[in-house]
């Protein structure tokens, strides 16, 4: 979270109520779930919250460091009501060291979001949502990936939600900070061109749905050679509007274009 990790991860280490060894489980566990070893992360972070906590009775960096590093391991594990209780903990924690809007806490209500999601409690989900986007852009000026993401995170939930038009203002607004960012194609360009389709197929607009589709499918053939399950999606959604346009024509022309990958 808020330290660099600039030491050398000793394996078989044991050394209890020291400050350096907790830092180095915490590194080593880091390095294990980036390597998609999220079990074996696991057993580091824990070990690391578990001494930290020893260590420090009160509210310390580094009790809130193993929290919050616990807590996203377990959401990669698909254990989302254990990682909130790590999330939330970590949380107050922050409040207490910090009493200023800092990225840290931006980034745990994002992920008690995220674990809310994982729960099906979308309502909960885009409460938090909005509390980090809200945090995000009182600290960052202009565009930034940080407010891109937090933007398609509440325009996506929305859509599950069924609510389309209030989708459509966070998803244009996801979409023009990504072409800011960015002037090359990318894929998350691809995914919130289709995402903006969807919501304009669920208002009843095929038409301006049409488009999206047919804009992110170009994208995603220039982005993706060969087959792949976006162009396959994308397809199956440009063909689905066609059908409902009265063009069957065109949609079978456009899937037997595609069967031969031109």
């Amino acid at each position: 979270m808020r330290f660099n990790f600039s030491f050398i991860p000793r394996e078989g280490e044991n050394r209890e109520y020291d400050p350096e060894f907790v830092k180095r489980l915490i590194h080593q566990g880091y390095v294990l779930e980036n390597e998609g070893k999220s079990k074996k992360a696991l057993d580091r972070f824990t070990q690391a919250l578990e001494i930290a906590k020893k260590l420090y009775t009160g509210n310390h960096q580094l009790v809130e460091t193993s929290l919050f590093y616990t807590g996203l391991t377990l959401l990669s594990l698909g254990r989302p009501q254990d990682a909130l209780d790590h999330f939330f903990e970590g949380l107050e924690m922050n409040k207490n060291l910090d009493k200023e809007d800092n990225t840290e806490r931006a980034i745990y209500l994002n992920e008690i979001a995220r674990a809310f999601l994982m729960l099906n409690r979308p309502e909960e989900a885009l409460k938090y949502f909005k509390e980090s986007l809200d945090i995000f852009r009182r600290i960052y000026n202009g565009n930034n990936v940080l407010i891109e993401n937090s933007l398609y995170n509440i325009g996506s939930t929305l859509l599950s939600l069924g609510k389309p038009q209030e989708a459509l203002d966070y998803l244009k607004e996801t979409l023009e900070m990504n072409k800011s960012l960015s002037k090359e194609d990318n894929e998350n360009r691809a995914l919130y061109l289709s995402e903006i389709g969807l919501a304009f197929h669920i208002l009843g607009r095929p038409q301006e749905a049409l488009d999206y589709f047919r804009q992110s499918l170009k994208l995603c053939r220039k982005l993706f050679k060969g087959n792949h399950l976006y162009v396959e999606k994308f397809l199956a959604a440009i063909g689905k509007i066609l059908l409902e346009l009265d063009r069957p024509q065109e949609s079978l022309t456009l899937l037997s274009r595609s069967s031969r990958n031109e």
